[in-house]
């Protein structure tokens, strides 16, 4: 009897796990057909407006995860016409949104959200070259064909109100640019809406402070490619190219010197000495081994628009107290 129950037990448990899974299973597969349908909705509806427009775009298939808080589109086409680039982006991935937000009419912006695009490419056309003078020079550095991926995102602190901002843009076999910023001031974004009703926020825009930064380069071959263009252009070596390079850097460093040695306020002394000198060391360094390149700030107080302001309108003297107060410094691979 006793064996009984215990099989009775365990078939009643089995019994329940099988109807808790098939429920969260059909359950899941409900809200992500709904949310693949949503999603379908949204791209169709940029497709007719873009197509509206002129422009010839298309794409082979979107999906939602709200399980995983994601929707891809693949193989999104943009057609331009003979004077315009062609664009193909293999997969377009957005990441951060909520389950919840599926059912709003309108959608305000996450606060936090991360966009991925891989396997891209620019076609531009011939056409395109021969009736852009400027585009000649572009096109001897990059290609006709630009390869090329990309990473953004950010997240905002709402209770600090401090937005962080990270982004990664790929060219391939010419160079990558990381960049990562921290703005403060910007709780306000989370009260904006996707349908454009956001007529408040202009008012916010003159607080936004800059409170970190860095961007740091990686040569994967353009720097060749733009000696290349200048080698077809002057006629010069590429070694006498470096050489002029150089030669232009170590003026400007014995200028500084210069300046120095004749005397200068307390706090450009400072700046020249602290930043400015060992600034252009490093780009001496970069010029004969072209690997990366990185500018960091990390002022020592958050940089306001009235700062920039002063600048432009005071010179010299403000600029310098910049400088102080963003201590950026460059370093070399």
């Amino acid at each position: 009897m006793k064996t009984h129950q215990k099989q009775h037990g365990g078939v009643s448990f089995l019994t329940l796990s099988t109807i808790a899974a098939i429920a969260l299973g059909g359950g899941y597969y409900y809200v992500d057909t709904k949310a693949d349908t949503r999603a379908q909705q949204a791209v169709e509806k940029f497709v007719a407006e873009a197509t509206s427009k002129g422009a010839n775009v298309s794409y082979g298939s979107v999906d939602a995860s709200p399980l995983f808080r994601s929707l891809t589109i693949s193989d999104f086409v943009i057609k331009g016409s003979d004077t315009e680039a062609d664009i193909n982006i293999g997969t377009i991935k957005v990441a951060g949104f909520s389950l919840s937000e599926l059912n709003q009419d309108y959608e305000k912006v996450p606060t936090k959200l991360c966009l991925s695009i891989d396997n891209a490419s620019v076609y531009l056309k011939p056409s395109m070259v021969e009736n852009d003078r400027d585009m000649k020079p572009f096109v001897e550095i990059l290609g006709e064909k630009i390869e090329f991926s990309s990473k953004f995102s950010y997240q905002l602190d709402e209770e600090s109100g401090d937005l962080s901002i990270s982004s990664t843009e790929t060219v391939v076999n010419n160079f990558s640019l990381n960049t990562e910023i921290t703005l403060g001031n910007m709780a306000w974004i989370a009260e904006l809406e996707t349908d454009g009703n956001n007529e408040n926020a202009g008012k916010s825009l003159g607080d936004i402070t800059l409170n970190a930064l860095s961007i740091q380069f990686n040569n994967t071959g353009v720097v060749d490619n733009v000696f290349a263009a200048a080698i077809k252009e002057t006629g010069q070596t590429k070694a006498e190219l470096t050489k002029q390079l150089l030669a232009e850097l170590e003026s400007t460093q014995g200028q500084v010197t210069s300046e120095l040695e004749e005397g200068r306020e307390e706090l450009e002394t400072k700046v020249l000495t602290s930043i400015i000198l060992p600034s252009i060391d490093e780009l001496i360094n970069f010029v004969n081994k072209p690997e990366k390149l990185q500018l960091t700030l990390s002022p020592t107080r958050p940089i306001t628009g009235e700062d920039l302001m002063m600048v432009m309108f005071m010179g010299k003297s403000k600029a310098i107290e910049l400088l102080d107060i963003a201590t950026p410094v460059v370093k070399a691979n």
